[in-house]
């Protein structure tokens, strides 16, 4: 597994589509935001930013989604010509309907989030949902990515913590283990998207990184989450990256968290 190399001098179009739920919410809502802090929109690069979601979906249900074209995902983009707010495309989308929407260039899976470290919730949705988009996406060179999210907050009060005795560190550890054991081996899978190991990383600093036990924190969680995606899908650096809705600690922790999260990330 290697991290893909994009060079955004060269190539002036980058589309991500994000395949998932309210983590992958968490995990895009300013990954835009930073493409235009970092200088791309004034480029005139164009950016296009899908998510397709439905909330507490797992590996399964999309594979059932999938499989029976079913209407039930919110669809929402980030470009350019929304001057880069986001767009609610379709309340009822179907799954092929996004992945047709654009020729993605690169294509984020993730599992449910409490079950992401639980290895026998993969087989065999894994695949089927793989080779569904495989089949039905119209840049045939598109990568796929996996979106490694993040534990709950040692207080959560999510139904799923109970999977892990509602112990962070063993959701934590749960989670990098069945990345390492499950997706890193996938040939389809291009690349891992550290995010939660950089939201394990800030809290180290910044205990409090989540809103409600589990969805990451407005704005400081959701930044982190897409810092970790912008760094790791472009390469770029960061050291004068600048925005203004995080005070300079804050700055501080999540470059420095993200930093720390692409130098350990599982698969690299």
């Amino acid at each position: 597994m290697e991290r893909i190399k994009c060079d955004m001098q060269k190539n002036k179009t980058l589309k991500i589509l994000a395949v998932g739920n309210s983590f992958s919410e968490d995990s895009v809502q300013y990954l835009y935001q930073i493409f235009s802090e970092t200088g791309h929109e004034k480029d005139n690069d164009d950016i296009v930013i899908g998510n397709l979601v439905v909330g507490g979906c797992s590996l399964d249900m999309h594979v059932g989604f999938a499989l029976e074209n079913t209407p039930v995902y919110l669809y929402t983009k980030f470009s350019k010509e929304n001057k880069g707010e986001m767009a609610i495309v379709s309340a009822n989308a179907t799954l092929n309907y996004g992945i047709l929407d654009e020729d993605w260039d690169i294509i984020t899976l993730q599992q449910r989030s409490g079950y992401s470290g639980d290895k026998e919730t993969y087989s065999p949705y894994l695949d089927m949902l793989i080779d569904y988009i495989n089949k039905h996406k119209t840049n045939k060179n598109a990568s796929l990515a996996w979106n490694l999210t993040w534990a709950y907050d040692e207080d959560s009060a999510h139904p799923d913590f109970a999977r892990y005795k509602n112990n962070q560190a063993e959701m934590y550890n749960a989670i990098l283990q069945t990345v390492q054991d499950v997706i890193v081996p996938n040939k389809n899978i291009s690349f891992v998207i550290p995010t939660g190991i950089a939201v394990q990383h800030a809290r180290n600093r910044h205990n409090n990184l989540t809103r409600d036990g589990f969805h990451l924190s407005i704005p400081f969680g959701r930044y982190i989450a897409a810092l970790t995606w912008f760094c790791t899908i472009t390469n770029k650096e960061i050291n004068d990256l600048k925005t203004g809705i995080l005070t300079d600690e804050q700055m501080e922790i999540a470059k420095k968290s993200v930093e720390k999260a692409i130098i350990n990330n599982i698969g690299r």
